[in-house]
């Protein structure tokens, strides 16, 4: 499996506004010029979609993750780069072998590239920001539902639980839009829940399993979302 994506920078602001995998035929690697003919006609070749809540702190080969892109004078060209695997990346490595030859298209709800948003006191500001003042992110952070488009015959979501309803009400009528856009536009959605709730109750509360769970969620949620791939397309788990 390869990813590939695109960065930009605004206000010394690191976003990662497109991200795709490539699921590897048998024997074959992508070079970065195959993968641009294949994206410039992305409604022939993706497969699906998989939205996650932010991009982490991933990076183009041969760039350090642990440090800002800013730090290492990466030239913001918006041009596509093969990125390195990071742990979430990874974490759909060989689930995806059915979609072998194709693109998975990895949508975020925020693009901020940012490993700690804890401590960036990142989720307060989208939130804020999300109430109309836009003070903190330029508007590559934000995907909003009325123009977001979805390719290929699934998505599945996995955004974890960050934020709820009641502690961060215009993140969840951003997120609530964007699963709305998802399912008006493609006709198979799936999740990771919480046992305790039907997918219907999940598909409310959006708190959807995230592969890189924490606690006693750790080894349940990977070995949920690995049961939800065996399928095609794959299918709504609770973990």
């Amino acid at each position: 499996m390869q990813a590939f994506g695109k960065f930009t920078c605004k206000k010394k602001l690191v976003y990662r506004t497109e991200t795709y995998f490539y699921i590897n035929a048998k024997d074959k690697t992508l070079s970065l010029e195959e993968f641009e003919e294949m994206v410039a006609e992305k409604h022939n070749f993706i497969a699906g979609t998989i939205v996650l809540f932010h991009p982490g702190s991933s990076a183009p080969k041969g760039f350090d993750a642990t440090k800002s892109l800013l730090d290492q004078n990466y030239d913001f060209t918006q041009t596509y780069v093969e990125l390195n695997l990071d742990k979430t990346l990874l974490a759909f490595d060989g689930l995806l072998k059915a979609y072998e030859g194709r693109l998975i298209e990895i949508k975020t709800l925020f693009n901020y590239n940012e490993a700690n948003l804890k401590r960036k006191n990142a989720i307060e500001k989208f939130n804020t920001d999300l109430m109309g003042s836009k003070v903190n992110f330029d508007a590559d952070n934000y995907n909003f539902s009325k123009k977001t488009l979805f390719y290929g015959n699934f998505v599945f979501f996995a955004w974890g639980d960050k934020f709820t309803k009641e502690s961060f009400e215009h993140i969840y009528a951003y997120a609530s839009g964007i699963l709305k856009a998802a399912s008006t536009q493609v006709k198979n959605i799936a999740f990771i829940h919480n046992p305790e709730q039907s997918a219907e109750e999940a598909s409310l509360s959006l708190q959807f399993g995230h592969p890189l769970f924490s606690d006693e969620l750790k080894n349940a949620v990977p070995k949920a979302i690995k049961k939800a791939f065996k399928t095609n397309p794959p299918q709504s788990v609770a973990w």
